[in-house]
């Protein structure tokens, strides 16, 4: 997530909107899971007034990222100029101006009530989404210190998104599409095109990817204009190559509910556990993603503000000299920052770097570290400072326990320039 670099106004207006926001009722029907879900109007409607009323708006767009897959940017503003900022990629069903308006609306959706920290419950004729939250029940969900607003658990998700995505365009284009088996006009070709649709429909509730694939693509060939069948076709076969079985969506959300019950309890490090243990599962999930993130987060506002400093600054260093595949020196930085607090990030990238280090040549990184000095001390006979400084930096990442190159760059500053 993006921030402006001050956040104090937007996390005290979004902290006194949150008080006013109910719990969205899910009032549209999904007859693929026979589920609710609550759609973009539901959302908006009833948090759009109350955000104009604390000064806040949801901006969203569309985008691409650096592997030019489509993207929605959401972004949380303040009439300070004050930001919040996030970006999910999208995950088109089909390609076509349907398939792709479908994942906009869900992720939209999604992303919007992301950002707010909203959460959707079953409909209760209304009466959850129409009383708002005394000013007690308010204060008692609000973190006690304003930075801490953002911490806000989502809600858990039910399914995998990118089904979940799918699932909810197949529901809506479902509605155009009303079943009509009991018409006696029909011809013996639409009722077998119903059966083979209907039996495919059953197969998919009980997670037989295979046997509902083969249904629809029967379905498909007596009636091959259907714009419905082919999206079910796809949704097979992602289940299929993922090899999702019943089980396993059982196994994943079992994860994710003891994941969030521990969120509840503050208890971080069996969430980021059992978060852990769920994405293992479904690894493009990003809801397990985003959770450990948060938890990331929580922990690191817990350090003091000199160490929180301290602790970014080694983790950029880190990050940069990753991005630079210098990875004895990322792993250096790393460290750094792990001696302050631990985070799945760099917990990830040390594996990675060790990873990577394991099939290092180890003579070709002395090789560019001998270059880099060699380089580094011609540079300072020709006193070209800056340039001799430029190598000694890479020799120093490349190698950081070497006092060499720290020695060169420390007479440098110092202002002693021989060689």
């Amino acid at each position: 997530m993006k921030q402006s670099d001050n956040i104090g106004n937007i996390v005290k207006a979004l902290a006194a909107a949150q008080g006013k926001f109910s719990v969205i009722a899910k009032t549209s029907d999904n007859p693929f899971f026979k589920s609710k879900y609550a759609d973009l109007a539901e959302v908006v409607r009833p948090t759009a007034p109350i955000l104009a009323e604390h000064g806040l708006s949801v901006i969203q767009g569309i985008g691409y990222d650096e592997g030019c897959q489509d993207t929605l940017t959401t972004t949380l503003a303040h009439i300070s100029g004050e930001y919040f900022s996030t970006t999910m990629r999208l995950y088109v069903p089909k390609s076509d101006p349907q398939g792709q308006g479908s994942a906009v609306t869900y992720a939209r959706r999604y992303s919007y009530m992301a950002i707010l920290g909203l959460v959707a419950d079953e409909d209760d004729d209304g009466n959850a989404a129409s009383r708002p939250r005394s000013v007690d029940q308010a204060q008692e969900s609000r973190p006690a210190r304003n930075a801490e607003a953002t911490k806000r658990e989502f809600a858990p998700m039910q399914l995998n998104d990118q089904i979940q995505a799918i699932l909810d365009a197949m529901a809506a284009k479902a509605t155009e599409q009303k079943p009509v088996e009991d018409d006696q006009n029909l011809s013996a070709l639409e009722r077998l095109f119903l059966e083979k649709a209907k039996l495919g429909d059953e197969n998919f509730k009980n997670a037989q990817w295979k046997i509902a694939r083969f249904y629809f693509m029967e379905a498909l060939k007596i009636k091959p204009g259907d714009k419905i069948l082919p999206e079910k076709i796809d949704l097979c076969d992602k289940m299929i190559e993922a090899e999702i079985s019943a089980e396993s969506i059982k196994e994943f959300q079992a994860k994710v509910t003891s994941a969030d019950d521990h969120m509840k309890t503050k208890n971080y490090s069996s969430a980021r556990f059992y978060y852990r243990s769920a994405l293992a599962i479904m690894k493009w999930e990003p809801y397990p993603a985003q959770q450990l993130k948060l938890i990331d987060k929580i922990i690191t506002d817990q350090l003091s503000l000199s160490d929180q400093r301290l602790f970014a600054e080694n983790v950029k260093k880190a990050d940069d000299a990753f991005a630079r595949k210098e990875y004895p020196g990322a792993r250096f930085y790393y460290g750094k920052a792990l001696e302050l607090s631990e985070t799945d990030h760099i917990t990830a990238r040390l594996k990675e770097i060790e990873s990577i280090l394991n099939g290092f040549d180890s003579q070709k990184a002395n090789d560019s570290y001998d270059n880099y000095i060699k380089k580094g001390d011609e540079a300072l006979i020709q006193k070209n400072i800056p340039v001799a400084r430029f190598y000694f930096e890479k020799a120093s990442l490349l190698k950081p326990e070497e006092k060499y190159p720290k020695e060169k760059l420390n007479s440098i500053d110092a202002g002693l320039t021989n060689p």
